[in-house]
């Protein structure tokens, strides 16, 4: 007989240690308009393209569903740990289902089940729609550095009126004069596989790579749609 055919779900969480389960557990005893909500900012939360967009959407869903926030978050947590267990290339809906039946990981009560189940074929569902968002990723983030976030802010650089002359000049009878301040940017991106890429930036360069970085997401509109064609 020919080896079942499993989801890299099922590899990735048969290993996991209780609290996965107990956690999971929590998911299961939501109600259907709770597990609703859940299923609403689990989808932000799996689409979000910064960890500052995910931690708003687990704000907003504690927020939303009030109670015990701990544990809303916990199974907010184990249900977006399924999410990314997802391969958006291998996996699909019915071998999943099947992965959580033999598992165990569905309720044994009746209604329990009914109701997990069916949040379970939506959340399934929407992983498998959005396989071809998460595939674009995966490829292009390939090979070369990927950029994870940006910080920026101002300096004020002080303007001395003269250097100080090593060459005749004593320390002692030093007197700085600061004329004034110039003001520059400051850029922090963080880069995948690689320690953060500081720089600095005249600001009357800032409008320049804001104009450029418009003009290349028009480049990026007009590639999308030769691709669509």
């Amino acid at each position: 007989m020919a080896e079942k055919v499993r989801s890299d779900f099922f590899h990735s969480i048969s290993q996991l240690q209780e609290k996965f389960h107990d956690h999971l557990k929590i998911a299961q005893g939501l109600s259907r308009s709770q597990l609703s909500v859940l299923l609403k900012y689990l989808s932000q939360s799996i689409q979000a393209e910064t960890k500052r967009h995910e931690l708003i959407a687990r704000q907003e869903l504690a927020k939303e569903l009030g109670g015990n926030e701990r544990e809303l978050l916990n199974a907010h947590d184990v249900l977006y740990y399924i999410g990314k267990s997802w391969d958006p290339i291998r996996d699909d809906i019915e071998t999943v289902l099947n992965d959580f039946e033999d598992l165990g990981f569905l309720p044994e009560d009746k209604e329990r089940r009914e109701v997990f189940s069916e949040f379970l074929q939506s959340y399934l569902e929407f992983l498998h729609a959005d396989s071809a968002r998460r595939v674009s990723n995966i490829f292009s983030g390939k090979f070369l550095p990927a950029l994870n976030g940006l910080k920026s802010g101002i300096e004020f650089r002080s303007v001395i009126e003269s250097d100080f002359d090593w060459s005749n000049e004593d320390p002692i009878d030093y007197e700085p004069i600061i004329k004034r301040t110039v003001p520059i940017v400051i850029l922090e991106f963080s880069v995948s596989d690689s320690d953060p890429i500081i720089f600095q930036v005249k600001p009357e360069n800032i409008k320049m790579i804001i104009n450029k970085l418009q003009a290349t997401l028009k480049d990026l509109e007009v590639s999308k749609d030769l691709i669509a064609r």
